[in-house]
């Protein structure tokens, strides 16, 4: 009897032993994932709510278009100077590289809405598996308790039969 008893008190400790072991992993994997998806939506935030200006490509796209603009009003300027172009013809050559800035503005706002689209997709595709991921916790979780309950009420109910003795005759 005294065996099945310590074996019963074993076996309870070595399952609440191991259920504590099993929360502390868990607690430091549901760690891990509040960090991944603090970091993915910073991420996101980043990324979404830039400024399409500041982005190296695009400042880069509208110096060389400032440059050409440039050079090319310049030599307009002389070729007007040269030929004694009216003041509307000048002038009808300033609004001309106007629109061509205009357009390259209207050409990154175009590639900032793709791009914006892109950064949503991958952000809703890491949100996703995040979120699959806690449910496999959670479920890991959930069944690591019913083991847990099992196991105990295993051991006990192998125990039990050494508390009721030996039957007494009538």
């Amino acid at each position: 009897m005294w065996g099945a008893i310590a074996g019963a008190a074993a076996g309870l400790a070595g399952g609440v032993a191991g259920a504590i072991n099993a929360g502390k992993a868990q607690k430091k994997a549901d760690k891990l994932l509040t960090n991944e998806s603090s970091r993915v939506d910073n991420q996101f935030n980043n990324e979404y709510y830039a400024n399409a200006l500041d982005r190296s490509r695009n400042q880069s796209l509208l110096n060389n278009v400032r440059q050409l603009t440039d050079r090319n009003r310049k030599s307009a300027d002389n070729t007007a100077a040269v030929t004694g172009a009216t003041q509307e013809a000048k002038i009808a050559n300033k609004q001309a590289a106007g629109n061509v800035i205009s357009n390259a503005a209207g050409q990154i706002s175009a590639s900032n809405d793709n791009y914006k689209t892109n950064v949503l997709a991958r952000y809703n595709n890491l949100k996703s598996n995040l979120v699959n991921r806690q449910v496999a916790a959670q479920t890991a979780k959930s069944q690591g308790w019913s083991n847990l309950m099992g196991g105990g009420l295993s051991t006990v109910g192998a125990a039990l039969p050494s508390f009721a003795g030996t039957p007494k005759k009538v």
